[in-house]
């Protein structure tokens, strides 16, 4: 027999949490907001700084293709008032856990895919700066709604953020906006925001958790070879062996990237220098 989300919580609630830092968070009195990846919960603490105790969902290091919340996870999902999901329906981790979540009443669900134009198989709605603005600003307008006492002082935050998106766009504008109509090949396609912001063209090695077979990957050498690609992208969460492959046949070199990571700010400074490094020298025209 199964045993529905409510359920568990009631038979888990009352354990003993294994991290007392997590259960000093918990028992704070402050409202509990949660986040699926990390560059969310750089925006939400740089939007409430201590005013609220924000909770990741998705550790460092795991991918949210594989990824099951921990029963600890779930007991904090009791005492959630808000969750910023990012709802989009290749999530996997949101679109097994979604209809479990609302079984809260007190949980508030604000996705970040509300009013923004979608890539369909590219749920990374984080990566590029259009839709980050669009992000936070969602986000500010949420929290000022649970905390109207503290609007003041979010809306400044929520500015300044703003500000400093702007100042990474612009650096952006310079790296990649002369790539334009360029082509680069990544293991895993987590940067179609970015590269549509930029109008790239975006290859992957690997897709919907399959690497690409034989013929796909002799593919990709000849394109390679023909567009003079001279650096690969691959990401820590994934095996980097059909990118090592692939390098080898271009006689190229691996830069990696993680998406996932939690300074959204420094580390998209970090992707755009990595993708204007391995954007085609020979630009081509998107399909």
């Amino acid at each position: 027999m199964r045993i529905g989300l409510p359920a568990l919580l009631l038979l888990w609630i009352n354990l003993p949490l294994m991290g007392c830092g997590e259960t000093a968070k918990i028992e704070s009195g402050k409202p509990v907001i949660l986040v699926s990846v990390q560059p969310q919960k750089y925006f939400l603490d740089r939007l409430t700084g201590d005013l609220t105790e924000n909770q990741l969902l998705i550790p460092p290091g795991f991918s949210a293709e594989r990824y099951e919340p921990t029963m600890r996870q779930l007991t904090t999902l009791s005492k959630a008032k808000l969750y910023f999901t990012i709802g989009h329906s290749h999530f996997p981790f949101e679109a097994d856990w979604i209809a479990k979540l609302r079984t809260s009443a007190d949980l508030k669900i604000v996705p970040a895919s509300e009013g923004l134009q979608l890539i369909e198989d590219d749920p990374h709605l984080w990566i590029a700066p259009v839709e980050v603005k669009e992000i936070v600003s969602r986000m500010a307008l949420a929290l000022k709604q649970l905390l109207p006492q503290n609007a003041a002082e979010i809306e400044q935050r929520l500015a300044k953020l703003l500000n400093d998106v702007a100042q990474v766009e612009d650096e952006l504008d310079l790296l990649l906006s002369p790539k334009k109509g360029g082509v680069f090949i990544i293991y895993h396609p987590e940067l179609g925001y970015l590269a549509r912001q930029y109008e790239l063209r975006q290859l992957a090695i690997e897709h919907e958790g399959k690497e690409a077979g034989a013929h796909s990957l002799a593919s990709l050498v000849e394109f390679g070879k023909q567009h003079q690609i001279s650096v690969i992208l691959a990401q820590p969460q994934y095996s980097a062996a059909g990118a090592e492959v692939l390098a080898r046949e271009l006689n190229s070199r691996i830069a990696l990237i993680d998406p996932l990571a939690y300074d959204w700010l420094a580390n998209t400074r970090i992707i755009g220098a990595r993708l204007a490094e391995a954007v085609s020298n020979a630009p081509t025209k998107s399909n």
